[in-house]
């Protein structure tokens, strides 16, 4: 027990003395020595031994006491600070110092002995060695027990196919996860109803929608005769066809619905045929009306010389042409009247048509201008403004309505006449005065031409004779 105690004493001084020596004998970080004057290596990360300098740690990518020395070049971070292996390699490399690949058939592999932990796609095996098989799109690296087949195939070894209407089919009990449209059941070998719009449950082969004409649960009862869509749970008509109307569109439609068509639950007329109005569109529309009416009150737009609101009264006056669709009232006479009721004949005979408030001209005979057309165009014009008397050559605006367009076009007709004789004259003269100036600059032309040759004879006779009298001399 003395002995015990003697010795923890001895221990607990030796402690306190190491402790004691360290802390007054510690260097500032990088340094060592008594006096801490020599720095650490520079590889050493942090602090190195007081000491005798070794690095406590290396930086990365060093190694050895001093951390002078250089990691392989494979190893992925760290290496050993002691021995300086590599503690993870590169991706595909392996060994002590990474320096060594691994096989190409593998994805990855141990470090210590090369073998493979990961395979290519279709491989297994401890070096990757081994095919999974042409069925197999990958397996088990272990046994090579095969995890996915490849498209249409399924069992342990892939080696059943898969119904021809199932794309995919379960990978142990061949059961077809999807089938393509028109089939059903476990291995898609049962067929829709051909009554299914477009396709059925997978599992129990109701159809999703039917097509127009059939309804049920398999799409296999037929809808009512004049129904051509019905509701696919209990039958009742949705859309009746053309022509008919009702619960179980036992009903036809009127013949003088427009197209035959009508409203389902009421028979009403959706519109009506030409000429007939009314709900059910029995009723005619007045002759008078100048096309069709209002299927829902008969109002219709009147013809001239009608008004009211089914166009039943003729207008009030006889020499009226379009009157008030209230009262009957005139608004427009015919040619040649004038007054509230075109009881009285336009102030002036020259008078095409007058105005119904005045009796004022509003449009002229041809030639004649005026508030009564009382006065003539000049001359040369074949029209001019009723108002202003302005010659005009386009008479076209001159309204016709007793008969005189012959006229008018004859005068119209005229004035484009005088115009082409002036032109034509204008033309005839300004080709003439050309033509004659070029005979005059020709003969001009000529007489000086003939004139040069003259001169030119006369001089050379000259010559001639001064040469025949140089010899006698």
């Amino acid at each position: 027990m003395i002995m015990e105690t003697c010795l923890h004493c001895i221990t607990l001084l030796l402690v306190i003395y190491l402790c004691c020596i360290y802390s007054v004998r510690s260097c500032e970080t990088g340094y060592w020595g008594d006096n801490c004057e020599k720095k650490c290596e520079v590889n050493c990360q942090g602090s190195c031994d007081y000491f005798n300098g070794v690095c406590i740690r290396c930086r990365r990518g060093f190694w050895g006491s001093y951390c002078n020395n250089t990691c392989s070049v494979y190893c992925d971070n760290y290496c050993d600070k002691v021995d300086g292996k590599c503690s993870s390699c590169k991706y595909g490399l392996w060994g002590a110092l990474c320096d060594k690949p691994c096989d190409a058939r593998c994805t990855y592999c141990d470090r210590k002995n090369g073998q493979c932990n990961g395979c290519q796609s279709g491989l297994w095996g401890d070096f990757c060695t081994k095919s999974c098989g042409s069925t197999c799109n990958s397996c088990s690296q272990d046994d090579g027990y095969c995890y996915n087949c490849k498209s249409n195939l399924w069992g342990s070894s892939c080696n059943n196919s898969c119904n021809a209407q199932c794309p995919i089919c379960n990978r142990h009990t061949g059961h077809c996860d999807i089938c393509i449209s028109g089939y059903w059941g476990p291995f898609c070998n049962k067929t829709c109803h051909v009554a299914c719009t477009y396709s059925c449950s997978r599992f129990t082969g109701r159809c999703t929608s039917c097509r127009p004409g059939n309804w049920g649960i398999f799409c296999e009862k037929q809808c009512r005769e004049n129904c051509s869509k019905c509701d696919t749970t209990s039958g009742s008509c949705s859309i009746c066809k053309n022509g008919y109307w009702g619960i179980s569109c036992e009903n036809k439609c009127n013949e003088s619905c427009f197209s035959n068509l009508c409203y389902k639950n009421s028979g009403k007329c959706i519109s009506c045929s030409d000429g007939r109005w009314g709900t059910y569109c029995v009723d005619w529309c007045k002759k008078s009306c100048s096309w069709g009416c209002d299927i829902n009150t008969g109002e219709c737009t009147c013809e001239a010389g009608y008004w009211g609101i089914n166009c039943s009264n003729r207008c009030n006056e006889s020499n009226c042409e379009v009157c008030s669709l209230a009262d009957g009232t005139c608004t427009k006479c015919l040619p040649g009247f004038w007054g509230t009721s075109c009881n009285y004949k336009c102030k002036s005979e020259k008078c095409l048509n007058c105005y119904i408030g005045s009796g004022m001209c509003s449009a002229c005979l041809p030639g004649r201008w005026g508030r009564l057309c009382q006065k003539m165009c000049r001359h040369e014009c074949p029209c001019c403004s009723i108002s202003t008397g302005a010659c005009r050559f386009n008479c076209s605006f001159t309204v016709d309505v007793i008969g005189n367009k012959f006229a008018v076009g004859q005068e119209h007709a005229q004035g484009i006449n005088f115009a082409t004789v002036i032109i034509s004259v204008v033309t005839s003269v300004v080709v003439v005065s050309a033509a004659v100036g070029i005979c005059i600059f020709i003969r001009s032309r000529f007489r000086r031409t003939k004139l040069l040759k003259s001169t030119n004879v006369q001089s050379s006779q000259s010559e001639m004779s001064s040469c025949s009298t140089t010899p006698t001399s």
